[in-house]
């Protein structure tokens, strides 16, 4: 019986399961208590955001940044893949923010 036991707490699927759902109770939790209008857009008020906005719009020569310096401190798939959830769900929305979150 404790053989089973212990298969069954060292199993892979339990352990994927269990890191799964505690990676997604924090924003279970987010979108419960803060209000989504400001979950829709604070998480992207950084420079990932602001270069991910500009490369879903298409206008990715033409960000501004508080330093010029700024956007070689960010690692370029973050915003890329954050600027297909701009494209897909909309600029600064819930929804992005769940994609991006999830």
């Amino acid at each position: 019986m404790l053989r089973k036991l212990l298969s069954l707490l060292t199993s892979v699927w339990l352990i994927t399961s269990v890191a799964f759902l505690a990676r997604r109770l924090p924003y279970w939790h987010q979108q419960r208590a803060i209000p989504h209008e400001v979950l829709a857009s604070a998480p992207f008020e950084n420079e990932a955001g602001n270069i991910a906005n500009a490369l879903a719009q298409g206008a990715a020569s033409a960000i501004s940044f508080v330093s010029p310096q700024d956007h070689r401190l960010a690692c370029p798939v973050y915003p890329a893949s954050l600027a297909q959830s701009f494209r897909i769900f909309g600029p600064f929305a819930f929804s992005s923010f769940l994609a991006a979150a999830l």
